[in-house]
């Protein structure tokens, strides 16, 4: 019986856009903790209700400063919990393109379950088997023409055929 190591998740796949992200989703609720606050306290502190020294102690000030810093990390974690089921695929279809542009148009893309962007993932690999598909089509047409060494009318009209077909696919855009 083989003793397998754990495997170790990797949660940063693609640091600039995590960060960014998360640097985003910070901002954003910092942003709406003091908006929060403000709508909250500014009409206590407006019609006297609330006087800062008097009716707010220490402790709660420090409770509400532990409060806000608590949100803050746990935004943090969130946003790097969050960004990882979108960077992940995003790694993962670049390195697919890559592949699908050095010629293995066979190669499939798998993704984990819960990731995002799954439907950009089967479409690659649409796209992948469609070429895979495309190719063989003109190959065998190929063959049919070599194949035609005694009829030159035909050969040639199948070589016809198949210059239609590859100068239609790159010139116009579908």
């Amino acid at each position: 019986m083989k003793n397998q190591a754990p495997s170790k998740r990797l949660l940063l796949v693609n640091r600039d856009f995590q960060f960014r992200y998360t640097r985003a989703s910070v901002a954003v609720g910092v942003v709406s903790t003091a908006l929060t606050a403000t709508v909250i306290l500014y009409p206590l502190y407006v019609f006297k209700i609330l006087v800062v020294p008097q009716f707010l102690p220490t402790p709660i000030l420090l409770g509400m400063l532990a409060a806000a810093l608590l949100n803050i990390g746990l935004l943090i974690i969130f946003g790097i919990l969050i960004s990882h089921k979108i960077a992940g695929p995003m790694f993962s279809m670049v390195r697919h393109i890559r592949r699908l542009a050095g010629g293995a148009w066979t190669s499939q893309m798998n993704v984990r379950p819960g990731d995002d962007l799954q439907f950009l993932v089967r479409n690659l690999n649409d796209l992948g088997q469609n070429l895979s598909t495309t190719a063989r089509k003109d190959l065998d047409l190929v063959e049919k023409a070599l194949n035609l060494t005694d009829d030159r009318s035909q050969q040639m009209q199948t070589l016809q055929e198949l210059k239609t077909r590859l100068t239609s696919r790159l010139s116009s855009p579908k």
